[in-house]
């Protein structure tokens, strides 16, 4: 199968998940207990003429197939919706206010851990057998056994003020650059263990092939073969898993959000739900599920692309 049918499949597959995404969670917010309407008013009782009015104004006084339609027809027109408020707001200007800030945590924690796991992984190899290794094993075994509530949440507790801690990060979140180094932490922990052990298994195999072998026969240093030449040769399952992983990633980032108080996607969904804001909350998953089904199909092109072992074949890269 070359990249292109493969890249044509995997679209088709991310159109039937997105479709069957939009149904669960857009059918999940309607049975959770509670009425949108009344949680505006707070602890005023409304009027059963406010009540109406406002319900035929967002559709909630339709049957739920007819609802789900109707979202459906609008979503297909680029159209997401408006927010559940007195001063209602086109969904995709709320959740376009949060994107960035999301982003930028995704795109600079994949950097981290990449690196991070590359250059652990490294010296691991270049001391294989010896007290560093195995400190580096165990270390990489416990950030991949712990949950990234439990780091975010010592982090935070011991590196700012708010639980009288050493104060030297701000929290709530106030956007300087020192405000994302505990979450930067929290996410890196989260997935560089499992990264570290992975790219040490593959570094291990290749250095007992026949071309490290040779490397070594022809003089180049340990640094240049295990650096560059053993880690060129695991890159490709290295970034398949990454690509694998995005979806946990953006789970990790959702769970940082809340524990830090970033306002990104992560933290919008959590509100709406609260809120029961049922096209927010569709729309913030959406946009989660399409970053990390994109992120997915990308890391295995450019994998297949940079090892050859991992050709397109059948359904996929092997």
């Amino acid at each position: 199968m070359t990249i292109g049918s493969f890249a044509r499949r995997r679209v088709l597959q991310a159109l039937v998940t997105l479709l069957a995404l939009t149904l669960v969670v857009h059918a999940g917010m309607s049975l959770i207990p509670g009425d949108p309407i009344r949680a505006l008013f707070g602890f005023v009782p409304p009027s059963p003429e406010e009540l109406e009015a406002l319900r035929a104004q967002y559709g909630l006084d339709q049957p739920y197939p007819v609802q789900y339609l109707a979202y459906l027809t609008q979503l297909l027109q680029g159209n997401l919706g408006v927010t559940i408020s007195f001063n209602p707001q086109p969904v995709s200007t709320v959740v376009g206010a949060t994107l960035p800030t999301t982003a930028l945590l995704i795109g600079i924690g994949l950097v981290l851990q990449l690196t991070t796991a590359y250059a652990v992984a490294v010296v691991s190899m270049l001391r294989r057998f010896r007290l560093v290794s195995v400190l580096t094993w165990w270390v990489a075994v416990a950030a991949t056994a712990a949950p990234v509530i439990f780091t975010a949440w010592a982090l935070r507790s011991y590196f700012t003020l708010g639980y009288q801690g050493l104060g030297w990060f701000p929290y709530p979140f106030d956007g300087t650059p020192e405000a994302y180094v505990l979450p930067m932490i929290a996410l890196v922990v989260m997935l560089a263990g499992p990264v570290v052990l992975l790219f040490r298994s593959e570094m291990l195999h290749t250095l007992q092939s026949t071309f490290a072998k040779f490397a070594v026969a022809s003089g180049h240093s340990d640094l240049r073969i295990v650096g560059v030449h053993a880690a060129k040769a695991s890159a490709g399952p290295v970034i398949a898993y990454l690509g694998a992983s995005l979806g946990y990633l953006l789970t990790g980032v959702v769970i940082v959000e809340a524990i830090y108080d970033i306002p990104g996607i992560g933290n919008l969904i959590l509100d709406s739900v609260a809120r029961r804001d049922r096209a927010v909350v569709v729309s913030g998953v959406l946009v989660i599920s399409v970053l990390a089904i994109l992120g997915g199909m990308v890391a295995d092109i450019v994998a297949a692309t940079l090892d050859p072992r991992l050709r397109l074949e059948g359904d996929g890269p092997r």
